[in-house]
Order: structure tokens, then sequence, then C-alpha cells
């Protein structure tokens, strides 16, 4: 036995595992999530989803499970969400398959024990985007299209999404900001490809674009010396949902690039989740 199958043996005697759940089929595309929940659970149960990162271009579900291994020895119900990256279709689909994995989750919240009241969204880097844009995107904005449904049309009378909490680490807030100038980043340039209206598309899935009052509290964690992410991207976000008086903190690694923290900052990058959740009732 591998020793990655022994630690997968003991480490999850405790926990129901429920692997690739296919959750959507597009084009073709059939995207998954993985649920790990504690086992012999009574009632309802906490809920993490969490999205992996990788620049909307490159990675996998898989890679962040040992990140998440804090929350499950807290007694968390986890959605590890897979979605469509660029290589495979370019933006929007991520947003448009997270947007879907959400709905998902509360549609399933009976059969998976998820507490529909405390569902808390993670995600770094493209993921902290994505967790934090398909938390917060109205239903106006569109993206609910395309989900299961054969004809392609925009499913009817959904209720707007309201998740708990959004735990953002180090993500792009401002996706044109990174496309064009000082800024620039390949790996925004190459998902959105060679489509028209780029800079329309890029302000329709720019998180803070759709700050507003009665939002989720949100808590940002961001190195200041990011150099995939720009810091300021954080620090802008934190100013308007101060403006508009919604519940958040931002946390400052200072000395810290895009992840890579030492022991220090990860002990007290989870210590701050934990302390976060615990105020609103989460923990």
């Amino acid at each position: 036995m591998s020793n990655f199958a022994e630690l997968g043996r003991l480490f999850f005697e405790g926990i129901e595992v429920y692997p690739q759940i296919a959750y959507r089929r597009i084009n073709d595309v059939t995207v998954h999530l993985d649920i790990y929940k504690p086992r012999n659970l009574r009632g309802k149960n906490k809920t993490l989803v969490a999205i992996h990162g990788g620049g909307w271009i490159s990675g996998t579900k898989e890679e962040v499970l040992p990140q998440l291994i804090p929350f499950l020895t807290q007694g968390w119900s986890i959605v590890n969400v897979e979605y469509r990256i660029g290589t495979v279709a370019l933006a929007p689909a991520a947003v448009e398959d997270v947007r879907c994995a959400l709905r998902w989750v509360f549609s399933q919240a009976s059969k998976y024990q998820f507490d529909p009241d405390k569902i808390v969204v993670i995600g770094g880097s493209a993921g902290g985007h994505l967790a934090t844009l398909c938390s917060i995107l109205p239903n106006a904005a569109g993206f609910d299209q395309l989900t299961e449904t054969s004809d392609h049309k925009p499913p009817k009378n959904l209720p707007e999404l309201k998740v708990a909490a959004i735990i953002n680490l180090f993500g792009i807030m401002d996706v044109n900001d990174i496309l064009a100038g000082i800024n620039r980043k390949d790996y925004a340039v190459l998902w959105f490809g060679q489509q028209p209206n780029t800079q329309e598309l890029a302000a329709k899935i720019s998180p803070i674009n759709y700050v507003r009052s009665g939002l989720p509290p949100l808590l940002t964690i961001h190195g200041n010396k990011d150099e995939l992410v720009p810091y300021q991207q954080a620090v802008k976000m934190h100013q308007k949902l101060d403006d508009f008086g919604v519940p958040n903190q931002l946390l400052t690694l200072k000395g810290a690039g895009h992840g890579g923290f030492s022991p220090e900052q990860a002990y007290l990058l989870y210590q701050t989740i934990q302390n976060f959740l615990q105020t609103y009732k989460l923990g």
C-alpha cells in the first residue's frame, strides 16, 4: 500500500467520501466535485465549498486537499469543486461552472446534510476570484444560464444565492487590471483568448463591480509582495466593502508573496479564518 493510500485510510476512517460526482455537463464536457463529510452525522452540518486556483488555466481540485485538512479535523463537510479551465473552455466558462456548483450544493443540501444557512465558500488565487464572484453575483448578471437544462435556456424563478461567508485568499478582484497595463498577467490573457469585447466581459466578471450592501461577510488574506495578483486589489476591495457597510476583514501577510507562506504565516492564516468564522457563528 502506498504512503498516500495509508494516509488516506487512516485519515478518512471517520470521513465519508463521495468522489467525482458529476454536477454539470456542457458542450460534451462533464465537470465533477468531491464531497467529504464526517461519518455518522446527525442532522445538518456546516459546509465549506472549496474552489482551486491556477490562474483559470491550470490546477485541479485534488491539489487543494491538503489545505482543507484543518477544516476536516474541525468537523466541516467539504465540497471540493472542479471547473473547466482555460485549456478546455475560455472565460467565462469557469464562472458559469462554479455558479452551477453552488446551486447544486444548495439543491442537494438535504441529501448530503449540508446546512444551507452555514455554507462558506473558500478559494485561493483564481479560486479566490471565483469563490468571491460566484457568491455575490446577482441573478441579473446572467451567469446562471447554461446549467443542466437541455435546451440551454436560463432556468426561471431561481432564488438569489445566499452563502453565509466568503474566504478570499489572494484572489483577483479586478480582472481588467490584470488584462492590460502595468499589471498585465499572461494567465489572464490566456484565459480570455481572442474573444471580442474582452474589457466588457472582464468588467462583468470582476467581484469589485458587484459590491453592494447586504453581501455576506468576506475575509481576504493577501501577501503585500504578491507578484501574480496585485495586493492593491485586496486593499481596494476592502475599502469598497467598508464603503457599503459589508462586514469584512483584510489580513495583510507582510513580506509574503503568492502563497508559499512560512509556517508562522500559515498558522496566522488559519487562526484568522477560525476567528472570522467564529465571529459569525460558523466555526
